[in-house]
């Protein structure tokens, strides 16, 4: 054969192998997620004003934690004062003392007011009773943050919930970056409890000084931004000596960014036996192309592999003082020039860990048997947030169990937050039409499926 033709030749086997490849366009995960995650407090700028509302209870329940004139309460109130100062070189505190209604102070003094036995007047109509509504702004400024101190008394027909949960149900709707914060405290105590049970029964109620644990409980609600929020308890905590006994962020945005892999190809130590990471798949005729070849998994499952357990490890950041989080899988599967999803296998996602840091998973690849080239994507989601512990150790649930150094239906009234905060993460789902779809070359874009991350693989199975 002479020369001109063999190049011809070798151009043509060329042309006919080039004709033969099919080239994939893996999705990218990170086009679902353009504004599923709210803005860090560096885009916000310290000379921008900040209205902070400081609200303080001053029903006759709160008035022994100022009787003791160097009660851990008494100090608190102070830290609140200077944590709200330090918030932004423009942000000014306004002082209001509520039961039915609130008021303004009387006098420019700041928390000195609220400090004094006479701020809790037991002859005053306005303070026979607590109304949380009146202090939580709805809708909510943005540039606004609210600050309130009680000790979330919660009468028997707990109304009181309610009063609570209405408007910040409403909050998290008009704004995506809308946080509510609890911190908890306990402090000395010498007074009169106030309507006790249905029959509204008082007791006289002196803590000890020497013992923590029979100090009367109070909290620190902060409603706001989450960049706000967390920015007033990290100024709280770096200025107080004394620092919450408990404290949560309820927000429905709680991880840094969206959860995907981070595939290294040089580490296969996640992958069993009988399994390879390949660019190139179906012995060379399919292409993949990535646009972060990290956040996607290309892996053959040959002859040789047994359906042994395989693991991903997926790194994850919570925002400071949110809920841990309890996740759940959603995988869609789809067959490379399949025209219809029927009779497409399932595919089970079994979590094996999760701390906080890092989620591991391991998909059951076992019902894959026939060859052919998936597309596997796996939405995680948010099934719900744990519940801590001290929501109970705190909580008292019956008017006749009524412990002094505990809350009256505190746990239903922090998990009724918490499940406001999960109806409020994402919940837009793809169309049934975009599921089932017929994948060819090019995959369409994917959505945010009411996903907190997605999980993308490639899988080849011989």
């Amino acid at each position: 054969m002479n020369k001109p033709l063999f190049n011809l030749t070798i151009i043509a086997l060329s042309l006919v192998v080039a004709s033969c490849t099919t080239t994939i366009t893996a999705p990218d995960p990170s086009k679902s997620f353009p504004e599923s995650f709210p803005k860090s407090e560096s885009q916000r700028s310290p000379s921008q004003p900040i209205d902070v509302s400081i609200n303080i209870d001053g029903t006759a329940s709160m008035l022994g934690f100022v009787t003791i004139p160097d009660s851990e309460y008494n100090q608190i109130l102070g830290s609140i004062e200077r944590a709200t100062s330090s918030l932004s070189d423009k942000s000014s505190g306004k002082y209001y003392r509520f039961g039915i209604k609130k008021e303004p102070f009387q006098d420019n003094n700041g928390v000195i007011e609220a400090q004094s036995a006479s701020f809790y007047n037991l002859y005053n109509s306005n303070l026979f009773e607590t109304h949380l509504k009146t202090v939580i702004p709805n809708p909510h400024p943005a540039n606004q943050l609210s600050i309130i101190v009680t000790d979330l008394y919660t009468d028997p027909q707990q109304s009181q919930i309610n009063q609570i949960l209405d408007p910040i149900k409403n909050n998290f709707n008009q704004n995506l970056n809308y946080a509510v914060g609890i911190m908890a405290f306990r402090s000395q105590f010498d007074g009169t409890i106030f309507d006790i049970g249905l029959g509204k029964q008082e007791k006289n109620y002196t803590t000890n000084s020497q013992d923590s644990k029979t100090f009367r409980p109070f909290y620190v609600l902060v409603l706001g931004d989450y960049s706000l929020v967390h920015k007033f308890f990290d100024f709280f905590q770096k200025d107080s000596s004394i620092k919450p006994q408990e404290s949560v962020i309820f927000f429905p945005h709680p991880l840094e960014k969206p959860l995907f892999l981070n595939i290294n190809d040089q580490d296969k130590s996640s992958l069993a036996s009988g399994v390879q990471r390949n660019v190139n798949i179906n012995n060379g005729t399919v292409q993949v192309t990535t646009k972060n070849r990290q956040l996607v998994e290309r892996i053959v499952l040959t002859k040789d592999y047994q359906n042994e357990k395989m693991q991903w490890e997926i790194p994850y950041s919570l925002l400071p003082e949110t809920l841990p989080l309890e996740f759940e899988f959603e995988p869609e599967l789809k067959k490379y020039g399949q025209s219809s999803c029927e009779n497409l296998p399932k595919i089970q996602v079994n979590q094996e860990k999760s701390d906080g840091t890092k989620l591991v998973i391991s998909p059951d690849f076992s019902t894959l048997t026939e060859p052919g080239v998936y597309q596997l994507i796996i939405n995680v989601k948010v099934k719900d947030f744990q519940t801590p512990k001290w929501w109970q150790d705190w909580s008292f649930e019956q008017p006749q169990d009524f412990k002094p150094n505990k809350t009256y239906k505190l746990s239903p009234l922090l998990s009724d937050l918490k499940d406001a905060t999960v109806l409020k993460m994402p919940t837009q789902n793809k169309n049934s039409a975009d599921v089932c779809q017929t994948v060819s070359e090019t995959p369409d874009s994917n959505k945010n499926s009411g996903a907190i991350g997605q999980l993308v693989y490639i899988i080849q199975k011989d």
